[in-house]
């Protein structure tokens, strides 16, 4: 059987986030490895939502967590 995330990770994508993998995020927030994936290949949009809800789980600012985006990242 191949190993699901590293065919879904074999991809050179932008990081999404400064110091966690997306392994880390799904385990804290429970949010799935396909949709963290989709954010961070641009399939789906980074929300405010999303932006609080991870920086509410690891206690920490969205400047400390979060890659700088592009301009339009004031999505709901």
């Amino acid at each position: 059987m191949i190993d699901t995330m590293a065919k879904l990770t074999e991809k050179p994508l932008q990081p999404l986030f400064k110091k966690h993998s997306i392994e880390e995020i799904h385990e804290l927030t429970e949010y799935s490895l396909y949709y963290l994936l989709d954010i961070r290949s641009g399939k789906r949009p980074l929300t405010r939502t999303f932006k609080k809800l991870c920086t509410a789980v690891l206690n920490v600012p969205e400047s400390e967590l979060f890659m700088e985006e592009k301009a339009d990242d004031n999505r709901e």
